[in-house]
Protein backbone atom coordinates (compact mmCIF):
# COMPACT_ATOMS: atom_id res chain seq x y z
CA UNK A 1 0.00 0.00 0.00
CA UNK A 2 1.45 3.21 -0.94
CA UNK A 3 0.37 5.22 1.78
CA UNK A 4 2.56 8.49 -0.10
CA UNK A 5 -0.25 8.47 -2.81
CA UNK A 6 -4.08 8.61 -3.59
CA UNK A 7 -6.33 6.03 -4.12
CA UNK A 8 -9.20 7.48 -6.25
CA UNK A 9 -12.02 5.64 -8.38
CA UNK A 10 -11.73 5.51 -11.89
CA UNK A 11 -14.19 8.57 -13.66
CA UNK A 12 -16.82 5.57 -14.93
CA UNK A 13 -17.32 3.97 -11.60
CA UNK A 14 -20.21 5.66 -9.79
CA UNK A 15 -20.24 5.04 -5.97
CA UNK A 16 -24.29 4.73 -4.61
CA UNK A 17 -24.95 5.08 -0.67
CA UNK A 18 -27.80 2.71 0.54
CA UNK A 19 -29.49 2.88 3.79
CA UNK A 20 -27.70 -0.59 4.97
CA UNK A 21 -25.24 -0.79 1.98
CA UNK A 22 -23.56 0.96 -0.98
CA UNK A 23 -22.74 0.39 -4.61
CA UNK A 24 -19.59 0.86 -7.16
CA UNK A 25 -21.50 1.00 -10.63
CA UNK A 26 -19.14 0.77 -13.55
CA UNK A 27 -20.50 2.70 -16.36
CA UNK A 28 -18.26 1.50 -18.98
CA UNK A 29 -18.12 -2.43 -18.16
CA UNK A 30 -21.82 -2.60 -17.27
CA UNK A 31 -21.50 -4.17 -13.47
CA UNK A 32 -22.24 -3.35 -10.23
CA UNK A 33 -20.59 -4.62 -6.20
CA UNK A 34 -21.59 -4.39 -3.37
CA UNK A 35 -19.39 -2.09 -0.65
CA UNK A 36 -19.98 -2.03 2.68
CA UNK A 37 -21.25 2.23 3.94
CA UNK A 38 -17.87 2.77 5.90
CA UNK A 39 -16.03 2.16 2.61
CA UNK A 40 -18.50 4.44 0.53
CA UNK A 41 -17.61 7.29 3.72
CA UNK A 42 -13.62 6.29 3.07
CA UNK A 43 -14.09 6.79 -0.62
CA UNK A 44 -15.09 10.47 -0.30
CA UNK A 45 -11.72 11.41 1.64
CA UNK A 46 -9.82 9.49 -1.10
CA UNK A 47 -9.42 11.84 -3.95
CA UNK A 48 -8.83 14.61 -1.15
CA UNK A 49 -6.29 13.18 0.88
CA UNK A 50 -3.27 10.87 0.63
CA UNK A 51 -3.82 6.83 2.24
CA UNK A 52 -1.21 7.84 5.06
CA UNK A 53 -3.24 11.37 5.81
CA UNK A 54 -6.71 9.11 5.62
CA UNK A 55 -5.40 6.36 8.21
CA UNK A 56 -4.57 9.40 10.34
CA UNK A 57 -7.63 11.12 9.74
CA UNK A 58 -10.07 7.68 10.72
CA UNK A 59 -8.49 7.14 14.29
CA UNK A 60 -10.39 3.90 14.05
CA UNK A 61 -9.31 2.12 10.73
CA UNK A 62 -6.20 -0.33 11.01
CA UNK A 63 -3.65 -0.25 8.01
CA UNK A 64 -4.69 -3.66 7.32
CA UNK A 65 -8.70 -2.58 6.87
CA UNK A 66 -7.32 0.13 4.52
CA UNK A 67 -5.43 -1.97 2.60
CA UNK A 68 -8.08 -4.83 2.05
CA UNK A 69 -10.79 -2.46 1.27
CA UNK A 70 -8.20 -0.84 -1.26
CA UNK A 71 -7.34 -4.49 -2.76
CA UNK A 72 -11.01 -5.04 -2.71
CA UNK A 73 -11.71 -2.44 -5.44
CA UNK A 74 -8.25 -3.17 -7.49
CA UNK A 75 -9.45 -6.82 -7.38
CA UNK A 76 -12.79 -5.64 -9.73
CA UNK A 77 -10.46 -2.94 -11.79
CA UNK A 78 -12.50 -0.35 -9.88
CA UNK A 79 -9.50 2.30 -9.28
CA UNK A 80 -5.83 3.16 -9.17
CA UNK A 81 -2.96 4.91 -7.18
CA UNK A 82 -1.30 8.46 -8.21
CA UNK A 83 0.23 10.99 -7.32
CA UNK A 84 -2.23 14.01 -8.69
CA UNK A 85 -5.29 13.38 -8.00
CA UNK A 86 -6.42 16.64 -10.48
CA UNK A 87 -4.88 15.28 -13.22
CA UNK A 88 -8.41 12.69 -13.26
CA UNK A 89 -11.66 14.79 -13.87
CA UNK A 90 -15.03 13.13 -12.50
CA UNK A 91 -17.14 13.01 -14.97
CA UNK A 92 -19.73 15.25 -16.33
CA UNK A 93 -23.02 15.01 -14.48
CA UNK A 94 -24.81 17.22 -16.69
CA UNK A 95 -27.43 15.32 -19.24
CA UNK A 96 -28.29 17.55 -22.25
CA UNK A 97 -30.43 16.13 -25.57
CA UNK A 98 -31.28 18.78 -28.29
CA UNK A 99 -34.65 16.99 -28.94
CA UNK A 100 -38.38 17.84 -27.89
CA UNK A 101 -39.06 14.17 -27.07
CA UNK A 102 -36.27 10.84 -27.11
CA UNK A 103 -38.81 8.07 -26.61
CA UNK A 104 -42.28 6.91 -27.34
CA UNK A 105 -44.23 4.29 -27.21
CA UNK A 106 -47.02 3.11 -29.70
CA UNK A 107 -49.75 0.69 -28.97
CA UNK A 108 -50.91 -1.18 -32.59
CA UNK A 109 -54.23 -1.31 -33.53
CA UNK A 110 -56.22 -0.38 -36.43
CA UNK A 111 -56.96 3.09 -35.63
CA UNK A 112 -53.24 3.76 -35.34
CA UNK A 113 -52.39 1.80 -38.31
CA UNK A 114 -54.59 4.16 -40.33
CA UNK A 115 -52.87 7.16 -38.83
CA UNK A 116 -49.01 5.72 -38.38
CA UNK A 117 -47.76 8.41 -41.56
CA UNK A 118 -49.51 11.33 -39.40
CA UNK A 119 -48.09 10.06 -35.78
CA UNK A 120 -44.79 9.41 -37.29
CA UNK A 121 -44.35 12.73 -38.43
CA UNK A 122 -45.62 14.39 -35.40
CA UNK A 123 -42.70 12.40 -33.82
CA UNK A 124 -40.50 13.40 -36.18
CA UNK A 125 -41.49 17.30 -35.56
CA UNK A 126 -40.51 16.84 -31.88
CA UNK A 127 -37.18 14.95 -32.14
CA UNK A 128 -38.41 11.47 -31.39
CA UNK A 129 -35.06 8.82 -31.54
CA UNK A 130 -36.94 5.54 -30.41
CA UNK A 131 -39.78 4.05 -30.11
CA UNK A 132 -41.61 1.16 -28.81
CA UNK A 133 -44.28 -0.68 -31.00
CA UNK A 134 -46.30 -2.89 -28.80
CA UNK A 135 -49.21 -5.48 -29.97
CA UNK A 136 -51.47 -7.03 -27.31
CA UNK A 137 -53.31 -9.03 -29.86
CA UNK A 138 -51.89 -10.83 -33.19
CA UNK A 139 -50.66 -8.13 -35.55
CA UNK A 140 -49.68 -9.47 -39.02
CA UNK A 141 -45.85 -9.14 -40.02
CA UNK A 142 -46.98 -7.19 -43.21
CA UNK A 143 -48.64 -4.74 -41.70
CA UNK A 144 -46.00 -4.16 -39.56
CA UNK A 145 -43.24 -3.99 -42.41
CA UNK A 146 -45.66 -1.54 -43.92
CA UNK A 147 -45.86 0.57 -40.82
CA UNK A 148 -42.08 0.61 -40.68
CA UNK A 149 -41.53 1.86 -43.91
CA UNK A 150 -42.82 5.33 -42.60
CA UNK A 151 -39.87 5.38 -40.33
CA UNK A 152 -37.70 5.81 -43.20
CA UNK A 153 -38.11 9.94 -43.26
CA UNK A 154 -38.65 10.29 -39.77
CA UNK A 155 -36.25 11.18 -37.09
CA UNK A 156 -36.72 7.55 -35.55
CA UNK A 157 -33.15 5.31 -35.31
CA UNK A 158 -34.23 2.09 -32.89
CA UNK A 159 -37.48 0.50 -33.03
CA UNK A 160 -38.16 -1.82 -30.05
CA UNK A 161 -41.05 -4.39 -30.87
CA UNK A 162 -43.70 -6.46 -28.69
CA UNK A 163 -45.58 -8.83 -30.63
CA UNK A 164 -47.80 -11.59 -29.82
CA UNK A 165 -46.84 -15.33 -30.27
CA UNK A 166 -48.35 -16.15 -33.57
CA UNK A 167 -48.14 -19.68 -35.21
CA UNK A 168 -48.33 -18.96 -38.67
CA UNK A 169 -45.14 -17.08 -38.29
CA UNK A 170 -41.68 -18.74 -38.08
CA UNK A 171 -38.32 -17.48 -36.99
CA UNK A 172 -37.33 -16.82 -40.60
CA UNK A 173 -40.38 -14.52 -40.84
CA UNK A 174 -39.15 -12.17 -37.92
CA UNK A 175 -35.29 -12.35 -39.78
CA UNK A 176 -36.85 -11.21 -42.98
CA UNK A 177 -38.13 -8.03 -40.84
CA UNK A 178 -35.43 -6.96 -38.84
CA UNK A 179 -33.22 -7.43 -42.53
CA UNK A 180 -35.56 -5.27 -44.31
CA UNK A 181 -35.79 -2.84 -41.91
CA UNK A 182 -32.65 -2.15 -39.54
CA UNK A 183 -33.76 -0.06 -37.80
CA UNK A 184 -35.15 -2.94 -35.45
CA UNK A 185 -33.10 -3.57 -32.14
CA UNK A 186 -35.23 -6.38 -31.39
CA UNK A 187 -38.07 -7.83 -31.36
CA UNK A 188 -39.91 -9.80 -28.38
CA UNK A 189 -42.75 -12.39 -29.09
CA UNK A 190 -44.97 -12.63 -26.27
CA UNK A 191 -47.72 -15.09 -25.07
CA UNK A 192 -45.13 -17.83 -26.69
CA UNK A 193 -45.54 -21.55 -25.60
CA UNK A 194 -42.24 -22.06 -24.39
CA UNK A 195 -39.24 -19.38 -23.05
CA UNK A 196 -36.51 -19.66 -26.01
CA UNK A 197 -33.64 -18.19 -27.44
CA UNK A 198 -33.45 -17.43 -30.99
CA UNK A 199 -30.47 -19.53 -32.04
CA UNK A 200 -30.13 -17.50 -35.61
CA UNK A 201 -30.64 -13.77 -34.27
CA UNK A 202 -29.36 -11.63 -31.66
CA UNK A 203 -32.21 -9.54 -31.99
CA UNK A 204 -35.16 -12.32 -31.59
CA UNK A 205 -36.73 -13.29 -28.42
CA UNK A 206 -39.63 -15.45 -27.55
CA UNK A 207 -41.28 -15.29 -23.97
CA UNK A 208 -44.34 -17.02 -22.38
CA UNK A 209 -45.07 -13.95 -20.36
CA UNK A 210 -49.18 -12.72 -21.12
CA UNK A 211 -48.50 -9.25 -22.86
CA UNK A 212 -52.47 -8.16 -22.58
CA UNK A 213 -52.70 -5.08 -21.84
CA UNK A 214 -50.13 -1.65 -20.60
CA UNK A 215 -50.74 -2.87 -17.01
CA UNK A 216 -48.17 -5.58 -17.72
CA UNK A 217 -45.63 -2.34 -18.16
CA UNK A 218 -43.55 -0.51 -15.49
CA UNK A 219 -42.15 -4.26 -13.80
CA UNK A 220 -38.99 -3.54 -11.40
CA UNK A 221 -36.28 -6.25 -11.02
CA UNK A 222 -32.95 -6.65 -10.95
CA UNK A 223 -32.86 -8.17 -14.70
CA UNK A 224 -34.07 -4.89 -15.83
CA UNK A 225 -31.24 -2.97 -14.27
CA UNK A 226 -29.32 -0.93 -16.51
CA UNK A 227 -25.87 -0.13 -15.83
CA UNK A 228 -24.61 2.49 -18.05
CA UNK A 229 -23.54 6.31 -18.30
CA UNK A 230 -26.73 7.52 -20.12
CA UNK A 231 -28.91 5.82 -17.75
CA UNK A 232 -26.93 7.17 -15.18
CA UNK A 233 -26.61 10.84 -16.03
CA UNK A 234 -30.14 10.44 -16.53
CA UNK A 235 -31.46 9.39 -13.15
CA UNK A 236 -29.37 12.12 -11.29
CA UNK A 237 -32.24 14.92 -12.47
CA UNK A 238 -35.08 13.20 -13.64
CA UNK A 239 -37.13 10.03 -14.15
CA UNK A 240 -35.76 7.51 -15.72
CA UNK A 241 -39.21 5.69 -17.38
CA UNK A 242 -40.99 9.44 -18.12
CA UNK A 243 -38.49 12.22 -19.21
CA UNK A 244 -38.81 13.05 -22.53
CA UNK A 245 -41.11 10.57 -23.35
CA UNK A 246 -44.40 10.35 -25.30
CA UNK A 247 -47.32 7.51 -25.76
CA UNK A 248 -50.18 6.70 -28.03
CA UNK A 249 -52.37 4.05 -26.96
CA UNK A 250 -54.46 1.84 -28.70
CA UNK A 251 -57.21 4.35 -28.92
CA UNK A 252 -55.30 6.71 -29.96
CA UNK A 253 -55.12 8.63 -26.34
CA UNK A 254 -51.84 10.72 -25.69
CA UNK A 255 -50.19 10.05 -22.58
CA UNK A 256 -46.64 10.53 -20.44
CA UNK A 257 -47.03 6.47 -20.77
CA UNK A 258 -50.06 4.11 -21.58
CA UNK A 259 -50.07 3.19 -17.97
CA UNK A 260 -51.21 6.34 -16.02
CA UNK A 261 -54.35 7.65 -16.43
CA UNK A 262 -53.99 11.08 -17.38
CA UNK A 263 -54.55 11.92 -21.12
CA UNK A 264 -53.86 14.91 -22.99
CA UNK A 265 -56.19 14.64 -25.85
CA UNK A 266 -56.61 12.38 -28.45
CA UNK A 267 -55.15 12.03 -32.35
CA UNK A 268 -58.20 12.58 -33.20
CA UNK A 269 -59.34 16.26 -32.17
CA UNK A 270 -55.60 17.10 -30.46
CA UNK A 271 -52.25 17.24 -32.41
CA UNK A 272 -49.60 15.26 -30.78
CA UNK A 273 -47.24 18.82 -30.82
CA UNK A 274 -50.20 20.77 -29.15
CA UNK A 275 -50.26 17.26 -26.41
CA UNK A 276 -46.84 18.37 -25.63
CA UNK A 277 -47.26 21.71 -25.27
CA UNK A 278 -49.78 21.05 -22.26
CA UNK A 279 -48.83 22.68 -18.76
CA UNK A 280 -49.11 19.17 -16.96
CA UNK A 281 -47.51 16.78 -19.94
CA UNK A 282 -43.75 17.31 -18.39
CA UNK A 283 -45.12 17.21 -14.61
CA UNK A 284 -43.36 13.73 -14.05
CA UNK A 285 -40.75 14.41 -15.77
CA UNK A 286 -38.11 15.56 -13.12
CA UNK A 287 -39.10 13.34 -10.42
CA UNK A 288 -35.82 11.47 -9.90
CA UNK A 289 -35.23 8.74 -7.65
CA UNK A 290 -33.56 10.67 -4.93
CA UNK A 291 -37.06 12.45 -4.38
CA UNK A 292 -39.01 9.37 -4.41
CA UNK A 293 -39.56 7.90 -0.66
CA UNK A 294 -37.76 4.82 -0.01
CA UNK A 295 -35.82 4.53 -3.44
CA UNK A 296 -33.65 7.49 -2.42
CA UNK A 297 -32.71 5.29 0.55
CA UNK A 298 -31.64 2.45 -2.06
CA UNK A 299 -28.13 1.28 -3.59
CA UNK A 300 -30.06 0.45 -6.73
CA UNK A 301 -31.87 3.58 -7.82
CA UNK A 302 -29.52 4.98 -9.92
CA UNK A 303 -29.49 2.05 -12.10
CA UNK A 304 -32.79 1.23 -11.56
CA UNK A 305 -35.64 1.97 -13.70
CA UNK A 306 -39.23 3.47 -12.39
CA UNK A 307 -42.96 3.61 -12.57
CA UNK A 308 -45.13 6.66 -11.72
CA UNK A 309 -48.11 4.51 -12.78
CA UNK A 310 -50.62 2.70 -9.93
CA UNK A 311 -49.90 5.19 -7.21
CA UNK A 312 -51.37 7.28 -5.19
CA UNK A 313 -49.16 9.54 -4.80
CA UNK A 314 -46.43 10.89 -7.43
CA UNK A 315 -43.65 10.44 -4.54
CA UNK A 316 -44.13 6.77 -3.71
CA UNK A 317 -42.05 4.14 -4.24
CA UNK A 318 -42.85 1.85 -7.54
CA UNK A 319 -45.83 -0.73 -6.62
CA UNK A 320 -44.57 -3.15 -8.63
CA UNK A 321 -40.69 -3.24 -6.74
CA UNK A 322 -40.33 -5.40 -3.71
CA UNK A 323 -37.21 -4.97 -2.68
CA UNK A 324 -36.33 -3.36 0.75
CA UNK A 325 -32.92 -1.42 1.20
CA UNK A 326 -33.70 -1.34 4.49
CA UNK A 327 -33.38 -5.13 5.17
CA UNK A 328 -31.39 -5.40 2.07
CA UNK A 329 -34.53 -7.97 0.38
CA UNK A 330 -37.04 -8.58 -1.68
CA UNK A 331 -40.48 -8.86 0.06
CA UNK A 332 -43.21 -11.81 -1.11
Amino acid sequence: MKTNNYFILFSNCIPVKGARRSTICDLQKGTYVFIPNTLFALIQDFEKHTIGEILKKHKGLTKQTLNEYIEYLMSYDLGHYTSCPNNFPKINNKTLSPYKINDSILELSAHNYKNAEYIFKSLSNLGCQNIELRSYDIFSLSKLSKLLDFLKSSTIRNVEVYIKYDSSYNEHNYMELCYKHQVVSSILIHSCPEDKSSQNSEHIFYSTQKIASSSCCGQISKEHFNVNLKFYLESLNFNTCLNKKISITAQGNIKNCPSLEKSFGNIKTTSIEDAYKHDDFKSLWNISKDKIEVCRDCEFRHICSDCRAYLKDSFEKPKTCKYNPYTMSYEV
